[in-house]
Parts: structure tokens; sequence; C-alpha cells
């Protein structure tokens, strides 16, 4: 075998080997994040740490890992289930999620994760700083994808927040009009006039949000509609 045959066998060995070292990495990375994703509910911090397994591999898929735990950390939040060091797992986290902005970032739905659990991190403080950021990453996902209606949705929500309902109102009228049969867009729509002090508009929005098959989503919802006698 002469011995440009033998430099050939040896690479076409490296490739092979180095093929099944970048699948069983990619294994253990999915094994590690489905089993974070089953003990984070029952051991938050035993679910952290699985999860920084997970981003130790070497893997194409980690923003998908990192939006797995963008979300459950959200989740946890939003219900006041006990994080192990909240300051510094919320830290944790969000350094990862700007490593998803940073590897996508003409990608609007990595844009509007990041607004809605800016948004979830507002609500429970109502720090302006945290809802100024909330606001800039609503306003990059709309500049990649401008009738995005997720991101109208939460990004109004960030302003009624902020205690702005003109600038929701205003949003969620580009909703409606640029998905007109959305029953979730008449929703919120209806939810930022009456905040807006506009209450006969707000409630006939609402009503076309039931007529197209809108139901309350959760009891605060439900004494809500009970409020305004619908």
């Amino acid at each position: 075998m002469t011995n440009f045959k033998k430099l050939f066998v040896i690479l076409i060995c490296i490739g092979i080997l180095g093929l099944l070292w970048v699948n069983l990495s990619v294994w253990r990375a999915n094994i590690a994040d489905a089993n974070a994703l089953r003990t984070f509910p029952r051991d938050t911090e035993q679910g952290i740490a699985l999860f920084k397994k997970t981003l130790n591999y070497f893997t194409p898929y980690k923003s998908e890992y990192r939006l797995d735990l963008f979300m459950i950390l959200g989740s946890a939040i939003q219900t006041n289930y006990p994080l192990p060091d909240p300051e510094e797992t919320i830290n944790f986290v969000l350094t990862e999620a700007d490593k998803m902005i940073v590897d996508h970032p003409k990608d609007a739905s990595y844009y509007t994760n990041l607004l809605k659990i800016y948004n979830i991190f507002g609500e429970n403080s109502r720090d302006t700083g945290i809802l100024d950021m909330a606001e800039s990453y609503g306003q990059k996902s709309l500049e990649l994808s401008p009738n995005r209606q997720e991101t109208m949705f939460y990004i109004a929500k960030t302003f009624l927040m902020k205690g702005d309902a003109k600038s929701a109102v205003i949003y969620m009228l580009k909703a409606v009009e640029a998905e007109p049969s959305i029953n979730s867009s008449h929703w919120y729509y209806g939810l930022a006039l009456i905040a807006d002090g506009q209450q006969e508009k707000g409630i006939a929005e609402i009503k076309k949000a039931f007529e197209l098959g809108y139901r309350p989503q959760n009891k605060g919802e439900e004494n809500f509609i009970k409020q305004l006698g619908l």
C-alpha cells in the first residue's frame, strides 16, 4: 500500500471516529436534557445541575436545551416554585438565554421568548429596568417579524405593566388588523382598551373574542369577566 493510500485510510478512520464521537456527545446531551426536564419539578437544584451538564456537551442543539431551561424557569417563577439560590439561578439562565440570541440573531422567536420571560420577572418585581429589557426584545422581534401575533400580545402586556395603556392599545390594534380572525387578539385588544379607559369599546372586543371561540384561561380571567357583567 502506497503512502498516499495509507494516509487516505487514516483520514477515513479519523473521520469515522469523529462522527461517532459527535453522535455520542449529542446522545448524551439529549439524555441529560430529558433528565433535567424530569428532575427540575421535584428537585430544582439537581435539575439545574443536569441542565449545566447538558450544556457542557458538544452538540449543535444547545439553543434548544437553553430554551427548555429558559421556559421551565419561567414556569417555576409564575407558580412561585422555590429555586435554589434564586439570584444565581436566574443570572445563570439569563446568561444562557443571551447565548441563544448570539447564536440566532435573526430569529424573531428567540427574542419573543426573552420578552416573555422578562415580562414574568417584571410581573413579580415591577422593576422598570426589567420591563425596559422586555420591551427592547419585543421591538427587536417585531423588526424581524412585524406581524408576529405572539410578540404583540406580550409587548402589549409589557406596556400595561409599565402603565402605558395607550401603547398597548396601539400594538393590539395592529394585531387585530393583521389577523382579525384570531380570537386572542380581540381579547387582548379589549383588555388594553379597558385599561385605557375605553370601557365600551373594550367590552365589544371581548365579546368579539368570545364569538370567535375565546374562553377564559384561568380564574383571574373568569373573575375579570364577571366584574364586567359578561
